[in-house]
């Protein structure tokens, strides 16, 4: 950390309740930011990118500090305001200071709240660190706290698109503001994402932004992070900087559903905002540095190593298995992604159809492999073990009320004597190649229960034990057979850390943050019929395993002759050129340019450091000519196609046919 320093008026502050004192201002400062807080009131009243000149925070009168949400018998959206308080007691040290607010007071009481909320800032290198520590000695709930909360983020570039992502989402901040949350209980139009679900925040334009990470290695804290765009005023951004007599601005806040209940105290888990400058690639490369740190990966699995084209079936006899895999294997297809293949549950335990090990080994031999799908938390709600006993562990909201009878709290010791005594060893599983968790990604809004029969605390975080639980079950099947593959949905990106892989949705292919962050993670995608030449150019552009689910026209793969074989020239180049397109590190677009028109186009590096690009015409009616560049190379290049997977010699553009895709590698000279 370089010329890390910070300029105070004094050391420690001691004067909560001295409103008439005159306090300086607090500085954070060092080569890359200078924050500037409110002495009398905690609020953040400046923020500056000093290596952009992005004045993000600027008009002290829009200072804010946080918010909290205690709930009261007679009115359940009860705020109380950090501005609102009396001057918090303040302690500073280098590069650190931390806030104590004590005795909360609200407009709507007589008297304070017996509730303490200590707030933490800390300089990092590049932005700050906001941590803290509820404590409620009041007899009220502690649902949630606003920390960090600004009051405006302002746009550092109006002539450019401003943006807040996620690795699954993009939504715009400016020039348009989509409302996200209706009109009722929202007070403006609001935009938010939720983590660590999505991975990281990132706020930015083209040149520059600023990367939120929540570091939780394992889900403890639902984060929530809104902006709210002010006055109302939905789909273009008000362009003056006043309009009816308010200040124009996007406000910014980080709620934490912290449901502290009277006499507990809650830690919040530390929250990071970094600034950058640069695409990004740059941005994301903050959350990307941390999780390497954080988080450890897995080896990839035998089963994940070897380019392979997956297809999911639905059966309801061992024998159609069977069937299936060998009409797979006539066309080049070699995983299945299997379902239906649970027979009804008795009253204590899971069933398959029979004779189903029989017919998994029989498709091995054949050299087909087969993954199994399975929901741990999710019940048939007509079967004699939901009724015995699976409904027991129903997750329940707030209101005591189930949203999805179907959702079971992974909380329940019940569920997890089922996960490691049932699951994990069955018999079934252990002669599958692998198996794919279909997890609770939140339906009907489960995200907390608050069942008070089950034996946990008083709301319990869904995610917490969805994660637990799914490392479970890896841990015992792996004990049982280590060459199991374990999968999930892509549904939290800390399951990267137990999981061998990951399925998702056409709606994530289109995200490549997904790639770029986890570079060499096995990621399956799902090809769609009616997109399917696009999907196809996509997973080889990304990596990405190509898994059919043919339904169109029928399911059988013959049905769709083009698109299989498409989908097989696809496999036979990446297994030709390993090195680059399969093994080789993901770089998106860094590291090579490419010009012309219509045109996609990744990056990837193989060991021996020479790079391969993957570029796409995602043009439907012409050919596009392009001409590439690699930055710091004069190697000559050589260009292959899934058509044409001979290699030929590049000599200063190659034309790509429409919705075509080509390969363009580094020789060793």
């Amino acid at each position: 950390m370089k010329h890390l320093f910070i300029i105070l008026s004094l050391i420690v502050y001691t004067l909560a309740g001295c409103t008439s004192i005159s306090r300086s201002p607090l500085q954070l400062e060092n080569e890359h930011l200078l924050a500037v807080f409110d002495a009398s009131n905690g609020s953040l009243v400046k923020l500056v990118n000093k290596k952009s000149n992005w004045n993000i925070i600027y008009r002290g009168q829009l200072g804010q500090s946080f918010d909290m949400l205690v709930p009261l018998e007679w009115k359940r959206f009860h705020y109380v305001r950090g501005v609102d308080q009396s001057p918090p007691e303040i302690e500073a040290t280098a590069g650190k200071i931390t806030f104590t607010w004590n005795s909360l007071k609200s407009k709507l009481l007589d008297k304070p709240l017996n509730i303490k909320f200590i707030g933490e800032v800390t300089l990092t290198p590049d932005g700050l660190t906001y941590s803290g520590k509820v404590i409620n000695n009041d007899t009220h709930v502690v649902e949630y706290v606003g920390w960090p909360y600004w009051g405006e983020m302002a746009v550092p570039d109006k002539a450019q698109r401003f943006f807040c992502e996620s690795i699954n989402q993009r939504k715009e901040l400016h020039p348009n503001f989509q409302n996200e949350q209706g009109y009722w209980g929202a007070d403006y139009p609001t935009q938010s994402v939720t983590l660590p679900e999505s991975a990281f925040l990132l706020m930015r334009n083209d040149n520059e932004g600023i990367t939120g990470v929540s570091e939780q290695t394992v889900p403890q804290e639902l984060v929530v992070a809104s902006h709210e765009l002010i006055p109302g005023w939905e789909y273009d951004n008000p362009t003056s900087d006043v309009m009816d007599g308010q200040l124009v601005r996007i406000q910014f806040k980080v709620n934490r559903l912290i449901f502290t209940p009277p006499e507990e105290s809650r830690e919040l888990v530390p929250f990071n905002l970094s600034l950058y400058e640069g695409t990004w690639h740059k941005g994301v490369d903050v959350y990307k540095g941390w999780k390497r740190e954080a988080i450890k990966q897995p080896d990839i699995i035998d089963l994940m190593k070897e380019p392979h084209t997956w297809r999911c079936v639905n059966i309801s006899n061992a024998q159609e298995l069977v069937r299936l895999a060998q009409e797979s294997k006539t066309q080049g297809i070699s995983v299945l992604h299997v379902n239906g293949w649970r027979a009804a549950d008795t009253e204590d335990n899971m069933q398959s159809v029979d004779g189903l090990v029989s017919a998994i080994k029989k498709c091995q031999q054949l050299g087909v492999k087969i993954v199994l799908d399975l929901h741990i938390n999710a019940a048939d709600k007509n079967s004699p073990w939901y009724n015995s006993e699976l409904k027991n562990y129903v997750i329940t909201n707030l209101y005591g009320m189930t949203t999805d009878i179907r959702m079971l709290c992974p909380h329940t010791q019940g569920l997890i004597s089922i996960t490691e005594n049932k699951y994990a060893k069955n018999t079934v599983m252990s002669a599958a190649d692998g198996i794919i968790i279909n997890d609770n990604n939140n339906n009907g809004g489960t995200f907390f229960c608050f069942d008070p029969n089950h034996g946990h605390g008083i709301p319990a975080f869904i995610q917490t034990g969805t994660y637990n639980l799914d490392r479970l079950f890896a841990a015992g099947v792996k004990k049982a057979n280590p060459g199991t593959a374990v999968l999930g949905f892509g549904f939290l990106d800390a399951q990267t850390a137990i999981y061998d892989g990951y399925r998702m949705g056409n709606g994530f292919l289109r995200q490549e943050k997904h790639r770029y962050v986890n570079t060499q993670t096995p990621i399956i995608s799902v090809i769609e019929d009616r997109t399917a030449r696009e999907d196809l150019n996509l997973c080889l552009k990304d990596k990405y395993t190509i898994c059919y689910n043919f339904s169109l026209l029928g399911r059988e793969p013959d049905k769709y002759p083009l698109i299989v074989k498409y989908g097989r020239e696809i496999e036979s180049l990446r297994k030709k050129y390993k090195d680059f397109i399969w093994d080789g590190k993901f770089l998106d677009t860094q590291g090579a340019r490419v010009e012309g028109a219509h045109l996609s186009y990744s990056v990837f590096q193989a060991a021996d450091g020479r790079k391969g690009l993957v570029i796409v015409n995602n043009g439907t009616d012409n050919a596009s000519t392009a001409k590439v560049t690699v930055e710091g190379s004069n190697r000559s290049l050589t260009v292959a196609s899934p058509e044409k997977p001979e290699g030929v010699v590049y000599n200063g553009s190659v034309s790509i046919e429409p919705l075509s895709a080509i390969v363009v590698m580094e020789n060793q000279n």
